[in-house]
């Protein structure tokens, strides 16, 4: 199989991730992003996971790695206040669904608060 011509979608559950630190979460999350998958992550980075994620993908940009595109679905917050509570004590900023990936791929994301759009180009 020709993997240059071959796109391939990786679902990442957060648990496989979440004993890492930052930075290691983050090189592995640009590792996979690197060899052309889009990462579908099961929950979101905090900011400043987002930010720093940003910020290495902009030192790393070259003719082999063009950065990447970013998307985040959040779930939509419940007007029951005690269960609001509840899921921030157990989710904290991490409920909801980030989709990354590489910029000669993913060409824009149009988000909203109930959908994500990819458009992809393929060459």
């Amino acid at each position: 199989m020709d993997r240059k011509k071959t796109l391939e979608i990786q679902v990442l559950p957060f648990e496989k991730i979440a004993r890492l630190g930052k930075e290691q979460r983050i090189k592995r999350i640009l590792s996979l992003i690197e060899n052309n998958k889009i990462i579908i992550l099961d929950s979101r980075l905090d900011p400043e996971e987002e930010t720093e994620l940003i910020k290495k993908t902009m030192e790393n940009i070259n003719k082999r790695f063009p950065g990447i595109e970013i998307g985040v679905l959040g779930i939509d917050k419940t007007t029951n206040k005690f269960r609001a509570f509840i899921e921030k004590i157990f989710f904290g900023h991490r409920r909801g669904l980030t989709i990354i990936g590489p910029a000669n791929i993913i060409k824009d994301i149009k988000q909203d608060p109930e959908k994500l759009i990819l458009f992809m180009q393929m060459k």
